[in-house]
């Protein structure tokens, strides 16, 4: 198992999945977004194996949050990536579903 520290996430690397976990914060929003969908996008476009973004710790998601994650998300399907959102909690989840994206996005839990 492989650990390597960037700036909004810490990332692990076992077999063909790739999680990505948030460091030091507990919201997606206009703040961090931008550096999320950064770091990401650099992983999607080297990366032929599934990624998934692990949410514990994470209890807010802005507008902002879901634009970059939909993108992200649309960038990995485009690569024949998976992308799952790993371990949401309620309130994740049900922001999600108030914004209609909890049917696009797989959700998976540890």
């Amino acid at each position: 198992m492989k650990t390597i520290n960037r700036n909004i996430l810490n990332y692990q690397k076992e077999g063909q999945i790739l999680t990505a976990s948030f460091c030091s914060t507990n919201k997606l929003s206009i703040q961090n977004a931008c550096n999320l969908e950064e770091e990401l996008y650099e992983l999607i476009k080297r990366e032929e194996t599934s990624i998934y973004l692990d949410f514990t710790g994470i209890d807010f998601i802005d507008s902002s949050g879901f634009q970059a994650l939909l993108s992200l998300y649309i960038d990995a399907k485009l690569k024949h990536i998976e992308f799952v959102i790993l371990n949401a909690n309620n309130q994740v989840r049900e922001l999600f579903d108030l914004v209609k994206l909890n049917t696009v996005f797989d959700f998976k839990y540890k």
